[in-house]
């Protein structure tokens, strides 16, 4: 099996797949939060379209 190599490069900004501008920054904002979870959706600042979403499980510690 061929091994994936990802490189990691700072000479270029990411596109929006929806918009095509280039973006330098990624809104966030939260939805669904509980007291064990943070969900984030991320969205382009141009055209606000949805291109993830997270979900942070906060540790036993961390409440």
């Amino acid at each position: 099996m061929d091994r994936f190599c990802i490189e990691e490069r700072d000479d270029f900004l990411p596109v929006c797949p929806y918009c095509d501008k280039e973006i330098d920054r990624v809104v966030a904002r939260r939805a669904n939060a509980t007291l064990l979870n943070k969900r984030l959706v991320h969205c382009c600042p141009y055209c606000r379209k949805v291109l993830g979403v997270t979900d942070r499980h906060k540790r036993w510690w961390e409440t």
